[in-house]
């Protein structure tokens, strides 16, 4: 199922750009990943809104748990004030869980660098006549140490820009403990994320480290629009 819901549309799609762009395959995975991250805007955007709005809840969170030290009372509180908030603290898993299939398909899709299996294609869609596996000298099907770099650089670019993960550290006396060790976590994974995804991009085809650093740019223009938008809509 996933192989009929996920992988074949989107390596017909990866094709079908192959095929406008002239067979030039660096190029379509560029367009590719910028053509799912469009499509997974709208739940991007739903899943940083619910976290704008915690984190704008979080003094008064703070407020309820100081005068409301019994457990039960204090989940009552706090759920109330979700609904007069009308919003869900689980408001964000869903968008990350829908993105998963996707963002894993795409990967499987790039992995097989400029292989395509004819009994992928749908009947209507032809490969192009000739696929260039090269991007600036660099062979999309081997491994690259220039993008592995460049693909940690660009993750680091993203997480450390990124308005979301902008002053999460302050001075703020009332954050309870758990809030100050999510914060510092986020915190680490700025350096932490980048230095994995060169280790993992050194492995694979560069194909994927071509994803990866177009993901997180894309990402990073993506979550200042989207920042922008948000803070205009809870003003």
């Amino acid at each position: 199922m996933f192989y009929t819901i996920i992988i074949q549309p989107l390596t017909n799609v990866l094709v079908l750009f192959t095929s406008f762009l002239g067979g030039n395959l660096g190029l379509s995975v560029i367009l590719m990943t910028i053509f799912v991250k469009l499509l997974l805007l709208p739940f991007a955007y739903s899943s940083l809104k619910s976290q704008l709005v915690m984190k704008k809840m979080q003094p008064k969170i703070n407020e309820i748990k100081k005068q409301y030290p019994d457990n039960v009372e204090q989940s009552k509180k706090i759920m109330e004030l979700y609904k007069e908030a009308n919003t869900n603290p689980f408001a964000g898993c869903l968008p990350i869980l829908i993105q998963f299939p996707l963002i894993i398909g795409l990967y499987k899709v790039f992995l097989n660098g400029a292989t395509f299996e004819p009994t992928i294609l749908y009947s209507f869609m032809s490969l192009p006549v000739h696929i260039s596996d090269s991007f600036f000298g660099i062979l999309l099907s081997e491994k690259s140490y220039f993008l592995a770099i460049f693909a940690g650089i660009a993750q680091y670019i993203q997480l450390h820009f990124s308005p979301s993960t902008q002053n999460t550290l302050s001075d703020d006396t009332d954050k309870d403990s758990t809030v100050r060790l999510m914060e510092n976590m986020q915190k680490n994974m700025k350096y932490i994320l980048p230095i994995m995804i060169v280790f993992f991009t050194l492995v694979v085809p560069a194909a994927i480290a071509i994803y990866w650093i177009t993901t997180s740019l894309v990402t990073l223009v993506q979550e200042f629009w989207m920042y922008q938008r948000i803070k205009k809509e809870t003003i």
